[in-house]
């Protein structure tokens, strides 16, 4: 039963600014950190359950201070997720119990008149209990991060795809140590579907940092950046 329950360590990796994620058929992705603490203590990941069936046919993934909605593979799978909260707690561990969520990680001083909490006879145990519709009241989904951090950049070839959908006051910062101007093209999945457009082709000089602030009613599911210069980069987004 142990093992039917453990946490499941490396599913998640800490890599550059952003979260890792490569799913069994090999694909990779990467996901925002809405919690800087996990920049200087990535091994917090493998002690936090990672991913739980809490409705049917629908997951609750955590990652980096981020609770994401994570449909079942028949419905889109990790192309499809989406934020549902960002916050600042510990949570280890969480799963469904007669209809509720149940989460841990209760701090020890938790006020006593929550009505979420519930603590066992010695008052040594807490656990939160409530509605998973409550996830959305617990912090408004945020991050920062990107697909390359100082990361060597062949020319043509795209980036990991990094997460946009479910975020909002989102910008884009790209700076680059080539002696050259070089263009960058940010190309986006609208739809969560694996097909790839072009959005806007920038062309950063050397020794400068680009900026780029997206209209407010920009939506797309999946981004990522083609250079046409070998190079290093680094293209760093922020979702507010």
């Amino acid at each position: 039963m142990a093992n039917d329950v453990a946490v499941v360590p490396n599913v998640l990796k800490v890599d550059g600014h952003s979260v890792l994620y490569v799913d069994d058929d090999g694909r990779r992705f990467r996901l925002p950190i809405g919690n800087a603490a996990y920049l200087t203590r990535p091994e917090l990941m493998d002690l936090q359950r990672a991913s739980r069936e809490v409705v049917t046919e629908r997951d609750l993934f955590q990652c980096a201070g981020t609770f994401y909605e994570l449909p079942a593979r028949n419905a889109g799978g990790f192309r499809k997720i989406r934020p549902v909260a960002t916050h600042p707690y510990s949570i280890q561990d969480y799963c469904s119990w007669r209809g509720l969520l149940v989460l841990t990680g209760m701090a020890v001083g938790a006020p006593a008149e929550n009505e979420h909490v519930v603590r066992s006879s010695d008052g040594k145990c807490a656990v939160w209990l409530g509605a998973v519709d409550d996830l959305w009241e617990m912090g408004k989904p945020i991050g920062r991060g990107g697909p390359w951090t100082d990361a060597l950049v062949k020319a043509g070839v795209p980036s990991d795809p990094y997460l946009m959908a479910g975020f909002d006051r989102k910008r884009v910062t790209i700076w680059h140590n080539a002696s050259c101007p070089v263009r960058f093209r940010l190309e986006v999945d609208i739809s969560g579907t694996g097909n790839w457009y072009g959005f806007k082709t920038v062309e950063v000089p050397d020794a400068t940092r680009y900026e780029y602030r997206f209209p407010d009613e920009f939506a797309a599911y999946w981004v990522r950046m083609v250079a046409d210069t070998n190079c290093r980069a680094t293209v760093e987004f922020a979702y507010d």
